[in-house]
């Protein structure tokens, strides 16, 4: 709060766009690790690593009628290998 009012949340759809507004002083933000090593630590921005929280399970997931799709195949594939 500031001086009795509530600051607003903003809800941002790309990582690009919540990088840009942290680095111009806009706001914080909660981002996968990934994202900052990616993006915001060349922009100038800091990061704290909060230990004390647990991974999160991530979903992948598409249209049940999407039907056969190569590339959707190709990072299922390469996510198992990785990862399974």
């Amino acid at each position: 709060m500031r001086q009795g009012q509530a600051l607003p949340i903003v809800s941002l759809a790309s990582y690009g766009a919540i990088v840009g507004c942290v680095s111009a002083g806009a706001g914080v933000a909660l981002v996968p690790k990934g994202v900052f090593e990616q993006y915001a630590k060349g922009a100038g921005c800091v990061a704290y690593e909060f230990p004390e929280l647990t991974a999160i399970e991530n979903l992948f997931y598409w249209h049940e009628n999407a039907g056969v799709h190569p590339a959707r195949e190709a990072f299922v594939a390469m996510l198992r290998e990785e990862f399974l």
